[in-house]
């Protein structure tokens, strides 16, 4: 029995909390009555699954689901949706930017390697394939006759036509986090295990759901149960689940439906309620229902109209669809799953890429498409549109697709689901039906623009529309020395994307090169442009800057960039564009990139942490844990690191300090600062100036330094308090001095 614990657990129906035995009639509905309530509120067991043999549910189950106010299952099934949606599209964008990322997916993985990675390095994607096994395997052994969704989902939908308010008892990130707390106890031998055990455990667990036998229930997974699991999976999210129901049932009567395994047990969910002082009794009925007949009797919901923000098309949703902006500008999408179905409605357009064709657009969707196999391909027009539409199976899942092309623009609307006889049912014939592509002006005008400024960075631009923040390309910055902030826009009327970035380097670093980063910067545009046109270092405004421009692959794109480095701050833009070479918005897009003064800081005394020393600073000083980067070349485990970091210009005022040894000597007082100031000029730089300074009391050398190949200056000064080396540090292409620290 051990072997299939987890796969027990992703259906919801598994061990009870308490290995105590209670004799439990047989019932999944119960009816909760007593302490303050003046009207009855009822709670059901369900069982996660499609298996049709699950839906015959007694006549009482509906009549007092028809009478109560409102419907809760374990989680807001929309809420829990939407955000595995937003998931799975963070990844596919994480895929689109990264090719490393891309390669990494495509890569077959062994049960035994996936165990190991989850249970040594918490590994969320190897989880994410176990999951997907898990899945492939229930789906194969449960084939026959199953509805189109899981039992919650049935009772959800039937609850949203009878106009009940809908909602969740526990939150999106509790059961994840189960998943997430439950990762180390995944056992290689039941994802390794036949067929044909799944089939006969499954089959037990179906007969035992059907009669209703809670006792059965209980008993038949206790075996074995650690208390860590029990606690998890039980007793914290029981306790939760109990405390929402109390508050929802005091605001309108309800019908809670959760995992039958939650009902038992002295800490199931019935005994945790009565313990609250609730009356809970069970409910039985005279018959079984037919599920097909009972739904055939239920009114549809009104469908949802539905534009893009862009308004390049209108369509019909039977629901409110979410915004998925995970790809930026570059694609958006709006995505519906219909709960009571499981039906996926997705919809969205982008700028088309040239001279890609519908079939190359189609033929790359299926290829992304783990074993995707096309069919009933054709090809059509609307809205004086081609198209193209097909059938794509993969994995066990069913896509109708459908692809146009107009003007610059290319659309996109698709259903999904694991039924093939979905994509023709009625509500997918009314949803491809229903798109209409809307009529915009095409023709390009220099007009209208807008300002874009984004005064922290110092900088202003101008645009035909207001971009939008693309968090997925900025946290490209995670991992390394940099932040970024980027925002992109796609004018769909004239088939234009545009994006501005600003990379800063985080408190302690600083631009060493602009040759070696211009370099570094053509390496990576190179996976994107393969035909250069134009390869130029040049000025913009006084600051060193690369255009670099070229052609995509494949695709008659042309990709504009400039690269402008303004101290240990690069600004970086991006245009790509289906006009061809020399496109006039692009050329305003360019021209009208001004760079402009940074915000004021608040400059004022700041004393460091234990008020060893102060100076006029921008910010407070923090002390840095020590890592690689420092005391590259004077190794001394005392020397501490202290920073002030300016966010509007982008400079560290780095402080280092250091005790000397205790029988330290030098020849002199000019050997002695040289030997510490000159340990920050590179081979190949030039010092600028140098001489005698003092900071109050404190007598020191300083050092103004022009790096090789940098528009960046270095200032360093050295100051001597009795055996304490203090060295102050700064490099940006702003001189702000260190000039007034003081030692207390």
């Amino acid at each position: 029995m051990r072997k299939f614990t987890s796969i027990i657990f992703f259906f919801g129906v598994v061990i009870a909390s308490s290995a105590q035995i209670n004799s439990w009639p047989k019932s999944l509905l119960w009816r909760i009555t007593g302490k303050n309530l003046t009207q009855p509120s009822f709670l059901f067991g369900t069982m996660h699954l499609q298996d049709k043999r699950l839906f015959y549910f007694g006549d009482s189950l509906y009549y007092y689901l028809e009478k109560v106010d409102g419907y809760a299952l374990e989680l807001d099934l929309q809420e829990f949706l939407d955000s595995v949606i937003h998931r799975a599209m963070q990844l596919e964008a994480d895929e689109m930017w990264d090719d490393k990322k891309i390669k990494a997916a495509d890569e077959k993985k062994t049960i035994d390697s996936l165990v190991k990675n989850i249970k040594e390095h918490h590994d969320k994607a190897s989880k994410r394939e176990i999951d997907r096994i898990r899945s492939r395997r229930i789906k194969r052994i449960l084939k026959d006759d199953r509805m189109s969704t899981i039992v919650d989902a049935y009772l959800f939908g039937v609850a949203k036509r009878h106009g009940k308010w809908v909602g969740g008892i526990e939150d999106v990130e509790d059961q994840l986090t189960v998943f997430d707390e439950l990762g180390k106890d995944i056992d290689k031998d039941e994802l390794a295990g036949s067929d044909a055990d799944l089939k006969t455990f499954l089959e037990e667990m179906i007969s035992v759901y059907v009669d209703a036998d809670l006792n059965k229930i209980e008993k038949l997974m206790l075996n074995e149960r650690s208390s860590r699991f029990k606690d998890i999976v039980f007793r914290r999210r029981n306790i939760k689940m109990c405390r929402r129901m109390d508050s929802l049932m005091n605001i309108r009567t309800m019908f809670f439906a959760v995992g039958a395994a939650h009902l038992p047990g002295d800490s199931g969910v019935i005994h945790l309620l009565r313990n609250r002082g609730y009356t809970v009794e069970p409910v039985f009925s005279t018959e079984k229902v037919d599920p097909d007949k009972y739904s055939a009797t239920l009114d549809k919901l009104p469908w949802i109209r539905v534009e893009d923000e862009k308004k390049t098309y209108t369509i019909e949703m039977p629901g409110q669809p979410s915004d998925i902006d995970v790809f930026g500008e570059v694609f958006k999408l709006k995505v519906h799953i219909d709960i009571s179905t499981l039906t996926y409605y997705m919809s969205g357009s982008a700028i088309a890429q040239g001279s890609s064709s519908l079939d190359d657009i189609l033929h790359a969707f299926s290829k992304k498409m783990k074993n995707g196999a096309v069919s009933n391909k054709r090809s059509f027009e609307k809205d004086g549109a081609k198209g193209i539409e097909a059938t794509v199976s993969s994995d066990g899942n069913y896509y109708k697709i459908q692809y146009f092309l107009k003007n610059n623009i290319i659309y996109m609307i698709m259903a999904a689901g694991e039924n093939k006889n979905l994509l023709s049912s009625a509500d997918v014939k009314h949803y491809f039906a229903s798109f209409a592509i809307s009529d915009i002006n095409t023709q390009t005008s220099l007009g209208n623009w807008h300002a874009f400024t984004l005064e922290d960075k110092g900088f202003t631009i101008m645009l035909p529309g207001v971009p939008r923040r693309n968090s997925t390309l900025e946290k490209k910055a995670e991992g390394t020395n940099w932040t970024f902030s980027v925002y992109d826009y796609s004018d769909m009327s004239s088939g234009v994307f545009y994006m501005v970035q600003v990379r800063d380097l985080v408190p302690g670093y600083y631009l060493t090169g602009d040759s070696a980063y211009f370099v570094a910067t053509k390496e990576n545009l190179k996976q994107t442009i393969k035909l250069v046109k134009r390869d130029e270092v040049t000025k913009v405004q006084g600051f060193p800057a690369l255009r670099y421009d070229g052609n995509a692959e494949q695709a008659q794109i042309i990709f504009s960039t400039l690269n402008v480095n303004r101290g240990n701050r690069v600004y970086t833009l991006l245009a790509g564009s289906a006009n061809g070479e020399n496109d006039p918005q692009v050329a305003r897009f360019f021209e009208s990139f001004t760079i402009t003064d940074y915000k004021p800081s608040e400059w004022k005394r700041r004393e460091s942490p234990g008020n060893e020393f102060y100076s006029v600073a921008p910010s407070d000083f923090k002390k840095k844990v020590k890592d690689d980067s420092d005391d590259l070349n004077t190794p001394n485990e005392k020397r501490e690191h202290y920073i002030s970091y300016n966010p509007n210009t982008v400079i560290s005022y780095e402080v280092f300090k250091e005790t000397l040894p205790q029988y330290y000597w030098a020849l002199n007082d000019s050997s002695f600062f040289a030997k510490y100031g000159t340990s920050y000029k590179g081979f190949e730089d030039s010092v600028l100036t140098h001489g005698q300074v003092t900071n109050g009391k404190l007598k020191g050398h300083e050092w103004v330094i022009q790096m090789r190949d940098n528009n960046n200056i270095k200032k360093v000064r050295v100051l001597l308090n009795g055996d304490t080396l203090y060295t102050l540090l700064t490099s940006s292409s702003l001189m702000n001095s260190g000039g007034s620290m003081r030692v207390p």
